[in-house]
């Protein structure tokens, strides 16, 4: 069994030496300095604050100098020396951290990321206070908390002194445990964002594990290994959650401090019940008295937990370590004595346990001081968890391969036949039934379009029926030559003629729908002008299955190329495009039936039958398939196809001699216009709708009818439709779903989120039509929600109820403006106009405020202010300020102010120009005003 220890060895440490260093570490502080003179800002990677820093035991005080009234300590790291506690006792107290940092140059910005620090601190730059968390204190009064969180700053000389003040009475181990890091605002980004991917990376691995692994358990209940193992994933993903950047303490923000500790905690001892229970269902020698140990020291420890605090439970942590160290050496007893079936399941075992116990005893020294490394536990727990879960895969693997090796075995042949006949001919009945109501559906619309010649919005949407119903009857034609394909009564029907010309025709039918794609289709015949016999019918729906698929997935302003080549009695045909490529471990799978590509940042529409069928097909005729593709830069299809110059048949009869017939044409697409659209509304129409829809027929049917009542824009994905959005401000939006590149949930979440259009209506119009889609569609923000297939009328009423919704709120908002009446309680004002009316109110005297000085205030630029003050008032930003300060002035005058005070008191640098304007908007003089309200 000594065996199994080399690839498990050389597996650990491939893995120790190939992770990536994260951070760029300079050297070391010494004595309280970090030299980072030569740091080159824009190039390297944010700097870990490591070393020596400063620091004061029981002092709040970040005026620390000179080495001989300064103590030095290591971070990151415990400050156990300090608080002279043993191994079993909380380190409880309060001091003082500081490091002095040499920059390379003046006047740069630099962020600063914080771990979290327990359990609650202050941070302090060149004595300014920038951040803090929790409330510390010099006792236990202080108030903890959880925090990381990154702060910038402008350093305005070339060193910067921090100080950080840390009071610990809550948890059991004090310190700062974690390393600082500091660099340019996008290093620093990245570097939280690189944490935030392999903590959640982490997290989500673990949980999809543990959720696999209970399924696992419910579908075969005897075995409790996944049950545990599923338990054990779980609550290892639960721990995680704690660490790094906290995703606990961001999901359940009120949850209380010394329950969560309890909730981390308790992880510990269940895990390791888990871990016993599931190792014990693996290795049934496992020994009762360890085992027993185990789970007496665990429960105990749960106990523990739930009847004291932290700075007590907390210090005996290490029993459970001891324990699961002990659990960990039995295992490898057992491993070596008692062995498993298989050398790769043994691996496994070795290979988990060895990265645990190395990643344990990492953490061990780390926590006491002796190594200066980093936690590494939650790396070994992911590797651990890993192996074990390989090892049930492979288990569950090899017992439902028996047992279907044994109920194919007990099968009947003859009763699969049956059942695969019946199956067939049921599928063959109904896709000849699809035929005949959709041939009496294009063959009249045919004869309509024919008669129709004046007409141009009915030809258009007569046309809209033939192209979508012609396409449906292909797709049946397609279901059906499986099915004749899968029952064995396809047959051959073989024409002569040449191979340039009938690749050509098929080339002419895309001509159209390549021209409107913006896709230019090159074809390299081949110099072979010999007629040949072959299946046309077959070989046209192969060539046309290719090239359809090449165009569809090409991107404008790229080319097709179809390259025909004889080799022989061979015939090599290759297409090639320059789109988004399939990904690697889905070149195999795309030939299968309803399998569809998906590279992740797009999604197309199909039933991911096409392919199969070339493949079929080309395997009918003695042919073969192969793909090349590169994601980024396309795909190659190269088919080989055998023909002859036979005159007779397979049998006996001469083949027929080729017709120029067209194959069956795809359906031409009509582009929507928006220009057009936009060109024929936007003097008729003060509503402006944005459309957003990646199916350009349903677009061009949809703003067609729109068009007439309102200007309409449109876009063909989420990230397109949001530009439009922050460009044009319009009052609504129409969005699919299911898009590229951005889909309609993502772009409800930025336009509700983002203070500039926040006010802009949502319509989620989409095929999506369960109650958990259209709850995560309200959710994101969106104001309705319409499901297809819709009736246009009711589409029609929702916008005209949201917009007619709109326009009395801004009726409202410009009355309450103006309105001397007081605001009754509990009328709900939008946050951005309370923002907005606070800054007004704030510099009401000031004569100088105009609306450049408040979207400076508001964060946004003054084109955009004036925007969105007409979306949600429907006057300008000047009229807002100028209304505002006549409102402010008319409470002054009926409190009895001297009119000319009033004017310059609410901002107006003449009280002849204050009074015209208050005249205007309340259609009396101020004099007047306060006269009327005397006689009130």
């Amino acid at each position: 069994m000594l065996k199994d220890f080399k690839p498990a060895l050389l597996f650990i440490v491939f893995l120790i030496f190939g992770l990536p260093a994260v951070g760029q570490d300079f050297v070391p502080a010494e004595k309280g300095l970090l030299d980072l003179s030569g740091y080159q800002y824009h190039k390297n990677l944010p700097v870990r604050l490591n070393g020596e820093w400063m620091f004061k035991w029981s002092r709040f005080d970040n005026k620390i100098e000179g080495p001989e009234s300064t103590s030095y300590i290591q971070v990151p790291g415990s400050w156990g020396k300090f608080t002279k506690a043993s191994v079993f006792s909380g380190n409880l107290g309060y001091g003082t951290y500081a490091l002095r940092v040499l920059l390379p140059s003046k006047g740069q910005k630099w962020a600063l990321l914080l771990p979290s620090i327990n359990s609650a601190y202050r941070l302090y730059i060149n004595d300014s206070l920038i951040c803090s968390a929790g409330i510390p204190k010099k006792d236990v009064s202080m108030v903890p908390a959880v925090k990381p969180q990154s702060v910038l700053f402008i350093a305005p000389d070339k060193e910067i002194r921090l100080s950080i003040q840390v009071s610990n009475y809550h948890f059991t181990a004090g310190g700062i445990w974690s390393s600082l890091m500091l660099g340019s605002p996008d290093g620093i980004v990245k570097e939280q964002g690189e944490q935030w991917f392999l903590s959640a990376f982490l997290i989500g691995s673990l949980l999809m594990m543990g959720l696999y692994h209970f399924s696992l358990f419910f579908l075969w209940k005897r075995d409790k290994g996944p049950l545990c193992f599923g338990l054990i994933c779980v609550f290892i993903a639960l721990r995680e959650s704690f660490g790094g950047p906290a995703f606990f303490y961001q999901l359940f923000p009120d949850f209380g401090y010394e329950a969560s500790l309890k909730l981390l905690y308790a992880c510990f001892p269940i895990c390791l019940i888990a871990f016993i229970l599931f190792f014990e269902t693996l290795y049934p020698a496992y020994s009762r008295l360890v085992k027993r140990a185990g789970l007496l020291i665990s429960i105990l420890y749960i106990a523990l937990i739930a009847g004291s605090k932290n700075t007590f439970y907390g210090a005996y942590l290490p029993i459970i370590s001891l324990m699961f160290s002990l659990q960990v050496i039995h295992l490898l007893y057992l491993t070596q004595k008692h062995g498993l079936k298989s050398r790769l399941e043994n691996t496994l075992v070795l290979i988990g346990v060895i990265t645990l116990i190395l990643c344990f005893v990492n953490d061990v020294l780390f926590e006491t001081g002796s190594i200066n490394s980093y936690f590494l536990l939650p790396f070994g727990f992911f590797v651990f968890t890993l192996c074990q879960s390989l090892l049930l895969a492979i288990r569950f693997s090899n017992a439902f391969r028996s047992s279907e090796q044994l109920g194919l075995a007990l099968q009947k042949a003859e009763q699969l036949k049956s059942v695969e006949e019946m199956k067939n001919r049921f599928f063959a009945n109904v896709t000849h039934e699809l035929r005949t109501p959709l041939s009496l559906i294009i063959s009249p619309v045919e004869q309509l379009l024919q008669k129709r010649q004046g007409d141009e919005l009915l030809k258009k949407a007569l046309g809209t029926v033939q192209r979508n119903a012609s396409s449906l009857l292909q797709l049946i034609n397609q279901l059906l030559d499986l099915t004749k394909l899968e029952s064995g009564n396809m047959k051959k029907i073989n024409y002569k003629g040449g191979i340039n010309l009938f690749i050509a025709q098929i080339i002419d039918t895309f001509s159209s729908y390549a021209e409107e794609r913006k896709v230019k289709v090159v074809f390299n015949k081949t110099a072979n002008e010999d007629l040949w016999i072959f299946d046309a019918e077959k070989l046209e729906k192969i060539i046309y299955n290719l090239i359809s698929n090449a165009i569809k997935f090409s991107p404008p302003d790229t080319e097709v190329n179809i390259a025909a080549k004889m080799e022989g009695e061979m015939l090599r045909l290759e297409v090639h495009d320059q789109g988004m490529g399939i990904p690697e471990d889905m070149l195999d799978a795309v030939f299968e039936r309803f399998v569809q590509a998906n590279n992740g940042a797009h999604v197309y529409s199909g039933t991911g039958i096409g392919l199969s069928l070339v493949k079929e097909l080309t395997e009918f005729l003695g042919g073969t398939i192969g793909l090349e593709s590169e994601q980024g830069k396309g795909s190659s299809f190269t088919l080989s196809i055998p023909l002859t110059k036979d005159l007779l048949t397979a049998d006996g009869i001469e083949a027929a001699e080729i017709e120029p017939f067209p194959p069956a044409s795809i359906p031409v697409l009509s582009l929507f216009n928006p220009a057009s659209v936009k060109e024929r509304t936007e003097r008729k129409h003060p509503e402006t709708i944005l459309l957003v829809e990646d199916h350009p027929e349903l677009m061009d049917f949809i703003g067609t009818m729109l068009s007439d009542h309102y200007q309409v824009l449109s876009a063909c994905n989420g990230a397109e439709a949001w530009e439009i959005c922050q460009k044009e401000m319009p009052d609504l939006v129409i969005s699919d779903v299911m898009m590229p590149l951005m889909g309609g949930f993502e772009l409800c979440e930025l336009i509700k989120s983002s203070t500039e259009t926040d006010h802009i209506g949502v319509i989620l119009l989409t095929a999506k039509s369960a109650a958990e889609s259209k709850i995560e569609g309200l959710s994101c923000g969106a104001n309705d929600y319409l499901t297809k297939p819709f009736h246009f009328q009711e589409l029609m009423l929702r916008i005209q109820n949201f917009l007619t919704y709109q326009q009395t709120l801004r009726n409202n908002h410009q009355k309450e403006l103006i309105s001397l009446e007081p605001v009754e309680e509990g009328t709900k004002i939008h946050p951005f106009l309370m923002k907005l009316y606070l800054q007004i109110e704030n510099n009401l005297d000031n004569s100088e405020f105009t609306i450049d000085h408040l979207a400076s205030e508001l964060a946004v630029s003054s084109r955009t202010l004036n925007r969105k003050l007409s979306s949600l008032i429907g006057v300008s930003a000047n009229e807002v300020i100028k209304n505002f300060r006549l409102k402010r002035a008319a409470e002054l005058l009926a409190a009895g102010r001297n009119i000319s005070e009033t004017a310059y008191e609410v901002g107006f640098e003449s009280p002849s120009y204050f009074g015209q304007c208050f005249k205007n908007v309340y259609s009396i003089t101020p004099s007047e005003f306060q006269q009327s309200r005397k006689i009130s």
